[in-house]
């Protein structure tokens, strides 16, 4: 409980007994460093209705956040819904620019082999726009009802190629994608310019990962690329 009101309560809060913060295991948060490749499994389920809950296991969830912008390691839960009121959202309206803004993040324990050590468990973190890996995991787990049965295999890069006024690549740091390449060409035609995307992508689980492409990845990724094309025709094609 966050908040504690009237007397008899705030008794009943002040008799428990204080608890050592050294007491109980440690959290292990997923960490990964440029270039290194690692192989998870998760082992929450997103949905109490999924086939394979676990009560003792427990559930991913997805919180929202603000940030302090001055140490981002410093965070705090959006209380706007639970009470009405939320100190992180007041700062927010006092300063739009501030980047007090509060922001959803999933949170869920995931199996990890690195082949470094033995497989441990670690508490996987990850936003929710679309270059994580929060939005595919949700719409795998809506259209094959567990995820606890998913393993992937993140990659965090640091490689970019650019070409001045003519070409640049970007490559997924940490998302579901085995191989994220996305390359964007530029060519003068005079009077306008040519714009080509050529993607280069690949799916892990093997035939699982086949069978979810057919299903939605596609389509999405098809929407994603022709909402992309109008948006620039609006801006470039006006007249």
């Amino acid at each position: 409980m966050a908040i504690v009101r009237g007397l008899k309560n705030m008794n009943k809060t002040l008799d428990k007994p204080s608890v050592n913060k050294t007491d109980g295991p440690k959290a292990k948060w997923l960490k990964l460093e440029d270039g290194e490749s690692i192989k998870i499994r998760f082992l929450q389920e997103l949905d109490p209705d999924s086939p394979h809950y676990s009560e003792t296991a427990g559930l991913g969830f997805i919180a929202v956040e603000h940030t302090n912008p001055k140490d981002y390691r410093r965070k705090a839960l959006c209380t706007i819904e639970d009470q009405g009121r939320c100190w992180g959202c007041e700062q927010h309206k006092k300063d739009y620019k501030a980047g007090w803004k509060g922001r959803s993040r999933l949170y869920i324990n995931v199996l990890v082999e690195d082949g470094k050590e033995d497989p441990y468990v670690a508490i996987l973190s990850q936003g929710s726009s679309n270059k994580s890996i929060t939005p595919t995991l949700i719409e795998y787990a809506g259209e094959m009802g567990s995820i606890t049965n998913l393993v992937c295999r993140l990659l965090l890069e640091e490689k970019k190629t650019v070409r001045e006024n003519a070409f640049f690549v970007d490559e997924q740091r940490v998302g579901p994608y085995t191989i994220w390449h996305h390359e964007h060409h530029f060519k003068d035609l005079g009077d306008s310019v040519e714009m080509t995307d050529i993607v280069s992508y690949q799916l892990p689980l093997g035939i699982l990962g086949r069978l979810m492409h057919a299903l939605f990845i596609r389509k999405k990724l098809e929407s994603i690329f022709a909402y992309r094309f109008e948006v620039v025709e609006k801006l470039f094609n006006q007249n």
